[in-house]
């Protein structure tokens, strides 16, 4: 009779383990949940970036100007843009910037710093010269309403120019200077 106890036994405590078991991954889904991370093809808000959804944030991105190089290093995203039109009508190179920043600091959780360097690429392979380059904290955002990507773009620039470091090289000033 002690043997049909202890087989009960170790019967109820293995469907036990065997159950317990099977419920790992979703708690492990969870987990993920709350980082808020998504998949290339999943409608969840990003909040949170790191190196599985980096591509995926940036691909995301509908910028004109092409994307040359991409570091992430802590809280620190830095890209470099590179772009063949550069001239009198330079509103995409900041709707560009804006559009980073958006991602990046309003849209992440744990992004703190971002640099942004616009190279003007005469040839695609080319990394050419520099012509402007930003430096955007969390801590400038502002607590007012952002300007939205359809907005005008003398308030873009507006809103960029008083919030982040923007410098800008003698190339900028000579390809964007207005010519009468």
């Amino acid at each position: 009779m002690k043997w049909v106890a202890r087989f009960l036994l170790t019967s109820i405590l293995s469907l036990g383990i065997a159950a317990l078991l099977s419920a790992l991954p979703r708690l492990d889904r969870s987990d993920q949940l709350k980082k808020s991370d998504m998949s290339a093809f999943g409608h969840t808000k990003w909040t949170y970036l790191g190196a599985q959804n980096l591509v995926d944030q940036l691909a995301g991105l509908k910028l004109e100007t092409e994307i040359g190089r991409v570091d992430w290093s802590h809280d620190v995203l830095s890209i470099d843009l590179k772009s063949r039109r550069i001239g009198t009508d330079s509103s995409f190179v900041y709707r560009d910037l804006y559009e980073i920043i958006r991602l990046a600091l309003v849209n992440t959780t744990n992004v703190k710093q971002v640099r942004v360097r616009v190279f003007e690429a005469e040839l695609p392979d080319a990394r050419g010269q520099l012509l402007l380059a930003l430096d955007a904290r969390r801590n400038e955002v502002g607590a007012g309403p952002l300007p939205d990507s359809h907005a005008t773009f003398q308030s873009l620039v507006r809103y960029l120019e008083s919030h982040f470091r923007i410098t800008y090289t003698q190339k900028w000033n000579e390809k964007t200077a207005p010519s009468y």
